[in-house]
């Protein structure tokens, strides 16, 4: 019974369809010409013509080949594919193939010890990131396994990318002749290679986990969503300078406007089914349109599951020339989400009673006479209370929180934005603060 169906869009008909067993590396790939369709099967990447689909035209032999991404390129045809290790000692390897040549490989890389692979080309279709990942770290740094950075290219060239950090890759991305890498463990790094993997530029350590470039190439966004707080940062690639700071929690997709200034972010369904939405931003850190959801006070839709910008030819518009100053915008209408952490009801009563406890303890201290009576011989003095040191500690936490969160509205601040009387207030307690805060950790 077939499982995979090719169905013509114009006319709803199915035009092929075939049995397909694996749950990975399943699906077939169009050339960005549609010239030929490809797909892995039983050691050997077929080949089909549009026109019919029903049998190869060619096909190239790879012995245990398991998944395959086609080059962007239209003027020349190469793909790249995994082959896992197999279990007599020979290595995993990703090779890239062009098929207008011949069967033999272009490029080769292996690894002695790898899971599953990512690939992601160029837009050009020339140079290839490959992110090899095994399930588990033996070395017992991370939960999540370890991963390593290759790169290859058309010509035959291929290296590790070498990372400054520890810690899981995050994210890649291209643009044009260089990419950016987001990586290591909280707070992480991001830093832009060239095509030799050379590091060009280190960005400072934040909050982030995905990396996106304008398509002029002139303006990098990081972010910080997910687990995280959804912190967005803006740089300027030549300068090498930020040019703006903002919060969007709740974020599921982002995506830059053709024109280079303007972004989309959206809380999407299903991954969170509360404040859908969408908000359109210029790159200087103003909101420019806001649409909520009907259980926001809109009456379009209750829910939002897919959205996306129209797609232009990038040539229509030049490269923005970036100013630093905030542009003029709106003010946001969705309540900003609450930094409290979660605490089940059953912890918030447990705390309620160690609060009364307390309370009740304070009343009795105050009671007692100038000296308190000698405990009785033999009997251990328990203190069932929390220690001075606790106390401080928890204190000190606070502190740091609330110092963090004044660095951030003082970048904002220098970036020329407005702050009301309360977030000002806030920035003129940092002196307090820090020193209260040496005072504790001495």
């Amino acid at each position: 019974m077939p499982n995979v169906f090719i169905v013509n869009c114009t006319t709803g008909e199915t035009v092929h369809s075939y049995v397909q067993r694996r749950q990975t590396g399943w699906e077939p790939h169009w050339f960005a010409d549609e010239a030929y369709l490809a797909r892995p099967y039983n050691n050997t990447v077929l080949l089909y013509e549009p026109t019919d689909l029903s049998k190869h035209v060619k096909q190239v032999n790879i012995k245990r080949v398991t998944d395959i991404r086609l080059s962007p390129s239209v003027s020349r045809k190469f793909f790249a594919c995994y082959v896992p290790a197999s279990g007599k000692g020979e290595p995993a390897f990703c090779r890239i193939y062009n098929i207008d040549i011949s069967s033999d490989p272009v490029a080769s890389k292996s690894f002695f010890t790898c899971d599953n692979v990512t690939f992601k080309w160029n837009a050009k279709g020339t140079d290839l990131l490959i992110l090899a990942a095994n399930e588990v770290d033996k070395s017992n740094t991370s939960y999540y396994g370890d991963q390593a950075l290759h790169y290859a290219n058309v010509e035959g060239d291929s290296c590790i990318v070498q990372l400054k950090k520890k810690g899981p890759i995050y994210h890649t991305e291209w643009c044009t002749d260089t990419f950016c890498v987001v990586y290591g463990f909280m707070p992480a790094k991001a830093t832009i290679f060239n095509l030799k993997c050379s590091p060009i530029w280190d960005i400072e350590e934040g909050p982030r986990n995905l990396a996106y470039f304008n398509p002029q190439g002139n303006i990098l966004l990081t972010a910080g969503f997910g687990n995280l707080q959804g912190t967005v940062e803006t740089w300027d690639v030549e300068q090498k300078k930020r040019i703006s700071i903002m919060e969007i929690p709740d974020t599921t997709h982002l995506e830059f406007s053709v024109d280079g200034m303007h972004f989309l972010t959206a809380t999407l369904s299903p991954r969170l089914r509360v404040n859908n939405g969408f908000k359109v931003w210029h790159y200087s850190g103003a909101l420019k349109s806001e649409i909520a959801s009907s259980k926001d006070g809109n009456e379009s839709f209750d829910e939002l599951w897919q959205i996306c910008l129209s797609k232009e030819s990038t040539n229509k518009y030049a490269k923005p020339t970036i100013v630093f100053k905030k542009v003029e915008g709106i003010r946001q209408s969705t309540p900003k989400a609450s930094k409290q952490a979660y605490r089940p009801p059953g912890v918030r009563a447990l705390e309620e009673a160690k609060k009364e406890e307390n309370r009740k303890n304070k009343n009795r201290k105050k009671s007692k006479t100038a000296k308190p009576s000698e405990p009785p011989v033999g009997n251990p003095v328990i203190d069932f209370g929390f220690s001075k040191l606790d106390e401080d500690d928890r204190k000190a936490t606070a502190i740091k929180k609330k110092l963090s969160q004044i660095y951030v509205l003082k970048q904002r601040l220098a970036e020329g934005e407005s702050l009301d009387p309360e977030q000002m207030e806030k920035i003129s307690k940092e002196k307090e603060l820090s020193d209260e805060l040496k005072r504790l950790e001495l």
